[in-house]
């Protein structure tokens, strides 16, 4: 007789569902995708979205004992606020450095436009 299936957490289900496809874009793991709003905080959270991470190329004659180069957030920013973001980009950079433990993220990359598509929109709260 097989014992009783119990009720898991979301959070021990969700990187085995999330994780090929946030290594696609280059994400290690959905940690960014998932936790951006507290990353990013939520005035930044609210018209920008993270869409992938672009890791410079290692070359044949690189020397493995040298730390890796830094790579580029791309991320998805309402038009309006491009301007914001540019003048904050250092404090984002260090934000997702500080939330990965080193200094993998170096440069950030900005796409203009609409940030609702990339996002589902909330469910209103049961009655």
């Amino acid at each position: 007789m097989k014992p009783p299936r119990r009720a898991r957490h979301l959070s021990d289900l969700a990187p085995a569902a999330l994780g090929p496809v946030v290594a696609r874009q280059g994400f290690a793991s959905s940690e960014i995708v998932a936790r951006w709003e507290m990353i990013a905080g939520p005035e930044l959270a609210a018209v920008t979205v993270p869409v992938k991470i672009v890791a410079p190329r290692r070359g044949a004659a690189a020397d493995p004992a040298a730390p890796p180069e830094p790579s580029t957030l791309l991320v998805r920013v309402e038009g309006a606020f491009a301007l914001e973001l540019q003048h904050r980009a250092a404090e984002l950079l260090e934000r997702v450095n500080a939330h990965l433990g080193w200094a993998c993220v170096g440069a950030l990359k900005l796409r203009q436009g609409p940030v609702a598509g990339f996002r589902r929109a909330p469910r209103p709260a049961p009655p």
